[in-house]
C-alpha cells in the first residue's frame, strides 16, 4: 500500500544518497508493482477474454511481479507450436538518491579533496 512511509518527508529524512533512501526506493517500487498489477491484471484478462471469445484459447502461463504471459497452446499434441503468445511487461524505477542539482554534482565530479575546482574543469556556460 502506498502510504505516510513514503511520503516527501520521509525521503527527506532518509537522505540523498544514503543506502536508507535507496532501501526506501526499493519498497516504494515493489509497492507500485503491486498496485500497477492489480490494475494490469483487470485490464489485461479483458482483452484475453475478448481474444477467446474470437477463437483463441489464450491461457496464463506467467505469472510475474512485472508481468503477464498467455498462450495459445494444443496441449492434446505433444511439441505443438504456440499459436498466439501475448504478453505484457512493465517497468517501475524509483530513486531519490539522483536528485541533486547541477552545482552540487559538478562539485563531486570536478572538486579535489580540499573542495577546489580542479583546473580546466570549469563549467563552460552559454550566453
Amino acid at each position: 500500500m502506498i502510504d505516510s512511509r513514503f511520503s516527501a518527508e520521509a525521503f527527506k529524512k532518509a537522505g540523498l544518497d544514503t543506502p536508507k533512501a535507496r532501501k526506501l526506493a526499493d519498497a516504494l517500487a515493489r509497492e507500485v508493482e503491486a498496485e500497477v498489477k492489480r490494475h494490469l491484471s483487470e485490464s489485461v484478462e479483458a482483452v484475453v477474454n475478448r481474444l477467446n471469445r474470437l477463437g483463441h484459447r489464450l491461457r496464463l502461463v506467467g505469472d510475474e511481479p512485472d508481468g503477464l504471459s498467455f498462450r495459445d497452446e494444443d496441449d492434446a499434441v505433444a511439441g505443438s507450436p504456440t499459436r498466439l503468445r501475448l504478453a505484457v511487461d512493465f517497468v517501475v524505477s524509483t530513486g531519490y538518491a539522483h536528485m541533486k542539482t547541477i552545482e552540487e554534482v559538478e562539485r563531486e565530479l570536478f572538486s579535489d579533496s580540499a573542495g577546489k575546482l580542479k583546473p580546466g574543469k570549469r563549467r563552460r556556460r552559454k550566453r
